[in-house]
């Protein structure tokens, strides 16, 4: 049986120098349990040296890393900087390991499946899901090694943090800009009269960008992929405000971007040249990892419906499972539903290379308060990096998902842990952002810059401190966020 956990861990003493604040998601617990599980699978091509702590409460989780010390990080990242070649092969690893994923879900006849084989393809999907998974922390690990190096390349520049964000540009096209590209190049041709909306021409075109994007906006949770409605509805709109202007513009900027990145890459020393192409290099890995994760949730959809549906339970229930419970409870074994309520409520899974558990409940607690940083709930003054340059002041509205896209009128501050492709959208409207996630590769940290939005990260806390209606000022020039009045009411 895979998911094994290794020896009990209930509390030990982390003799490590650093802690990492890595990000949060609305997620199932399946999926909270195998983000961890990567760090216990001590794969052999991509290793993580760390100590990986994720609690969650009602289904939000954070990511905390503990590393022993910066020998570590410079370690990992020299191994890139060593075999350069290693980052091509990571991409042809989540391309294949993907794909193995994808052929077998998607052309599955799950409801002529019987139970033996429904539990063999569930146990290959979760597995599936862990292999692909690997690569996130691997590039996280770059993230974390490469910021302090760079900061050394660029020390002499007036804006490091401007000069980091540039060079990290993807190396190739993330599938959120291939999207959108696809939706305004369809939509140019509309405008052109090169077909009628509604004509067949336009709907197998429509078809095709369903096709090869719909999961795009999945997460870990209860997001719904696209329907082909939706594209059309996009399509209206970008006619509606002229489509062969608006592709003209997304051109300029992804050409503005690359040249900017090239001409500053060209002025680096060796060295500097080198970290900029990892830098590169992994922003784009970091983004084919989530789509490809992305790409096998929506295939294994079908798989958990089929089972919830023989066993009559909702979706929802299996998903909070356990990826051994998962197994077990296909095979007809009863579940411990009160653990299951309670782990839903407060729960920390705990990995190192060696063991991986959960704690639930009082054990939670303890550690949590003995291990990971509380936010200060008095705190007026943050200090980020400035991920996309600019300066706005505006009403804080933190938004955790999808429930609270509502919230976010055009000119608010958007508060957020991170962003995934479907918070695109409400991105769009924001006069500013603020992320408690940091990271060059973070998916806010790559979009707020392709959009031009001022945007500071690494805010640890944000939204948990900055609260719905508190009046914000973000100077994205120098990564300081202050609360100029709080909303008291919210407090």
């Amino acid at each position: 049986m895979k998911f094994e956990t290794g020896e009990k861990i209930t509390d030990v003493k982390l003799a490590h120098e650093l802690t990492f604040f890595e990000g949060a998601r609305a997620s199932y617990f399946y999926a909270q349990y195998l983000c961890v599980y990567q760090t216990f699978m001590r794969h052999p091509l991509w290793p993580q040296d760390i100590v990986f702590v994720s609690p969650a409460r009602e289904h939000h989780l954070k990511w905390f890393w503990f590393v022993r010390n910066n020998s570590v990080l410079e370690k990992h990242l020299n191994r890139f900087l060593t075999d350069p070649a290693l980052l091509s092969r990571m991409e042809r690893y989540i391309i294949e390991e993907k794909e193995k994923g994808v052929s077998r879900l998607k052309n599955a006849k799950f409801s002529s499946l019987n139970t033996a084989s429904l539990l063999e393809l569930m146990e290959f999907y979760l597995m599936q899901f862990a292999n692909v998974m690997v690569t996130a922390g691997t590039c996280r690990l770059i993230d974390r090694g490469i910021v302090p190096e760079l900061r050394k390349v660029f020390a002499d520049k007036p804006n490091v943090d401007e000069c980091m964000a540039t060079v990290a540009v993807p190396k190739k096209s993330a599938a959120a800009s291939r999207e959108e590209r696809a939706v305004l190049e369809l939509a140019a041709r509309v405008e052109r009269g090169e077909f009628a909306e509604g004509s067949s021409s336009f709907k197998r075109e429509l078809q095709a960008i369903h096709d090869n994007f719909a999961w795009g906006v999945l997460g870990y949770f209860d997001e719904k992929p696209k329907e082909i409605a939706d594209y059309a509805e996009e399509i209206r709109k970008v006619i509606q405000n002229g489509a062969v202007k608006s592709l003209s513009a997304f051109e300029s900027r992804a050409r503005a971007a690359e040249e900017q990145r090239q001409k500053l890459v060209a002025t680096l020393p060796e060295r500097g040249r080198s970290l900029a192409k990892i830098a590169s290099y992994a922003t784009y890995l970091k983004d084919l990892f989530k789509f490809s994760e992305n790409e096998l949730e929506y295939h294994a959809e079908p798989l958990f419906e089929e089972i919830a549906k023989r066993a009559n339970v909702p979706v929802a229930f299996l998903k909070d499972l356990h990826p051994k419970e998962v197994l077990t409870f296909i095979c007809g074994k009863k579940i411990d539903e009160k653990l299951v309520s309670e782990r839903t409520k407060h729960n920390i899974v705990f990995a190192t290379p060696k063991n991986i558990n959960t704690l639930v409940g009082e054990e939670a607690e303890r550690f949590e308060k003995k291990y990971l940083p509380a936010g200060d709930g008095g705190q007026k003054e943050f200090k980020g990096r400035a991920a996309s340059r600019g300066y706005a002041t505006g009403t804080a509205r933190v938004v955790l998902g999808g429930k609270d896209f509502h919230k976010l009128q055009k000119g608010d501050i958007l508060v957020v842990s991170n962003t995934l492709p479907d918070f695109v959208p409400i991105m769009r409207k924001a006069a500013a952002i603020v992320a408690e996630e940091g990271g060059l590769t973070a998916h806010v940290s790559v979009v707020s810059r392709e959009f031009g939005i001022p945007c500071v990260v690494g805010v640890l806390h944000a939204t948990e401190i900055l609260k719905d209606g508190d009046s914000v000022e973000v100077n994205a020039e120098t990564g300081i966020v202050k609360i100029i009045e709080k909303n008291e009411e919210k407090r």
